[in-house]
C-alpha cells in the first residue's frame, strides 16, 4: 500500500480549522508518512511564529491516507 500526508492547522480559539493541505508525495509505508507529518507540523507552527501561535492557540494534525489502488483515496479513514 501507498500513503498520502494531509495536515491541517487549527486554533483552539475560534475552534475553527484552515483548509487540509495534501502532500502529492506518495509513501512506501506508514513510518516514512508519519515521520513526515511530524516533521512538516513543526516547521509549519515555526513558521507562523511564537506570537501567532500563542495568540491563536494553534496547533497541527495530520493523518496518513492509505491509497487502494492508483488515483483512489480510501475515504473510510
Amino acid at each position: 500500500m501507498k500513503y498520502i500526508l494531509s495536515l491541517v492547522i487549527c486554533s483552539s480559539v475560534s475552534n475553527t480549522c484552515m483548509p487540509p493541505v495534501t502532500s502529492t508525495i506518495m509513501y512506501e509505508n506508514t513510518y516514512n508518512c508519519l515521520i513526515d507529518g511530524y516533521k512538516n507540523s513543526i516547521k509549519i507552527i515555526e513558521s507562523m511564529g511564537e506570537e501567532e501561535v500563542n495568540k491563536h492557540d494553534l496547533y497541527a494534525k495530520f493523518v496518513c491516507i492509505e491509497q487502494k489502488e492508483k488515483g483512489k483515496i480510501n475515504e473510510d479513514i
